[in-house]
């Protein structure tokens, strides 16, 4: 596969994630020209370990097809999420709180974590996962995403 047909397809999924240029360069360490570059198929070379981590992030590989649709994603972000507390954090309770973007109080600390702590990839493939289970877009549930850092007041800056 040619490096213009990677950019075709990263573009496709960073807007159907509905994030920036400059939000996806800023997650795989890059300049937000390069990512513009690649996309618009006029990057000329580009590092194995830079286009690895950017199609990671995306939930890519260098085959460029999507990891497995019943990927265990949801589960094992709750997990993440549920490791330093008492109270388990469910896939179905974390798939309802990041679709309705409404947190029951006693799980307030759970997404926290998982929104300041968790890979940034399971993050995302958690994302897709509810998108996929509840028939919502996935541009709807990343702004939820978004809304939910800026009331628990999270750490991570690209939320």
């Amino acid at each position: 596969m040619q490096l213009r047909e990677v950019g075709m397809h990263v573009h496709d999924k960073r807007m159907a994630l509905g994030i920036t240029h400059a939000q996806l360069a800023k997650l795989a360490g890059l300049s937000r020209s390069t990512v513009n570059h690649l996309e618009k198929g006029s990057l000329e070379d580009i590092g194995f370990t830079k286009l690895n981590n950017l199609l990671s992030l995306l939930g890519m590989n260098f085959d460029v097809t999507q990891r497995l649709k019943k990927s265990p994603a949801l589960k094992m972000a709750a997990q993440i999420a549920s490791t330093s507390y008492r109270k388990i954090l469910t896939s179905d309770i974390l798939k309802n709180i990041l679709s309705t973007g409404e947190v029951p109080e006693d799980y307030k600390a759970h997404v926290m974590t998982l929104l300041d702590e968790a890979p940034i990839p399971l993050v995302f493939s958690a994302i897709e996962a509810t998108a996929r289970a509840t028939n919502m877009q996935t541009k709807k549930i990343l702004r939820n995403v978004s809304n939910l850092a800026k009331s628990l007041h999270t750490h991570r800056a690209i939320w």
